[in-house]
């Protein structure tokens, strides 16, 4: 019983910590370098546009900035430059989805890629 509550005294500040802020700790927690320098070029290039972070390993969030439109066509090509390589094949990750979010953090859609079709698809499902 002792380790029990020696345990829980060392363990009940991290929770208090995560409840807190917020801190989500698995997100992107499998991202690879290559998916972080990918995120991070797609961040700036589209800066004053969109916001970006990956989520629990299948999810890519862009979320759009205040006062801002952008096109289903603008964000195929950010699927295209993250999920894709320059030849057109996919790359290796474990991102499946890009899910698209309004400036108040409202579901829009959400973008992946068909094998059967062999083509970029939007989907109206936040998570599967």
């Amino acid at each position: 019983m002792k380790y029990l509550a020696v345990w829980w005294r060392s363990v009940l500040p991290v929770l208090v910590f995560l409840v807190i802020t917020g801190c989500d700790w698995t997100a992107g927690a499998s991202a690879t370098p290559e998916d972080r320098q990918r995120l991070e070029r797609i961040a700036q290039r589209y800066r004053t546009q969109l916001e970006f972070t990956l989520e629990s390993d299948l999810y890519m969030r862009a979320k759009l900035r205040p006062e801002t439109r952008v096109s289903v066509a603008v964000l195929e090509q950010v699927y295209r430059e993250f999920f894709f390589q320059p030849d057109g094949t996919r790359r290796e990750t474990l991102y499946v989805y890009l899910n698209v979010y309004d400036a108040r953090n409202r579901f829009l859609f959400q973008l992946y890629y068909d094998p059967r079709k062999q083509e970029i698809t939007r989907g109206n499902a936040e998570h599967y």
